[in-house]
């Protein structure tokens, strides 16, 4: 499962006044099982970029593959691309917006077309797993940002578990608990709140 972008170039509001050259002739390759991390200045192109490689936005010109197939072909399953390749926003709670940390965490699976029922299983399955205790499952996820020290270790490891939805979910069950009990064993460095 590797994505391949191929001279890709990205403008926004092209041909008006304030049109903007965001990516110019980007290539790269992403192989299989491969971490990346994609760092620059702001304004630099990094959003843009990884908003392209699930099909978030489509580039001006150039070609994006995954698996060896052109994602901007006429039939290709933009939603499959997106069961399988997962993005994390930077400032996610300026993205999600449900009202509360487990309609938050129900997010990827709900958007993998999962009944309402099995999201709700698993993400209180994630939630648990990583040690949120039950009682803050109802909290709106605001108020864990707010500093509360016994949500705010948790709101870390929650964070993670949108991810891992996107990223794990079409492994078996006991796969995917495996791998999320080994990242949440890695440390996790976080900006003390005063």
């Amino acid at each position: 499962m590797s994505i391949k972008l191929e001279h890709i170039n990205y403008v926004y509001s092209e041909g008006t006044a304030y049109e903007k050259h965001a990516l110019k002739d980007v290539s790269l390759e992403i192989p299989h099982g491969e971490f990346v991390g994609i760092i620059g200045h702001t304004g630099s192109g990094k959003s843009t970029l990884i908003q392209h490689l699930n099909g978030l936005i489509k580039a001006t010109s150039g070609a994006l593959y995954y698996n060896g197939e052109n994602i901007y072909g006429e039939n290709y399953n933009l939603r499959e691309l997106r069961n399988q390749v997962g993005l994390v926003f930077q400032y996610p709670e300026h993205q999600l917006f449900e009202v509360n940390v487990l309609q938050d965490v129900c997010f990827g699976p709900k958007n993998q077309g999962l009944s309402p029922e099995e999201c709700e299983k698993r993400a209180r399955e994630a939630l648990q797993l990583v040690g949120l205790k039950e009682k803050y499952f109802d909290h709106s996820r605001l108020i864990c940002q707010a500093g509360r020290k016994d949500v705010q270790r948790s709101q870390v490891y929650w964070q993670c578990v949108r991810r891992y939805w996107f990223w794990m979910n079409r492994l078996q069950d006991w796969i995917r608990r495996e791998e999320m009990r080994s990242w949440i064993r890695l440390p996790i460095c976080t900006k003390k709140q005063t």
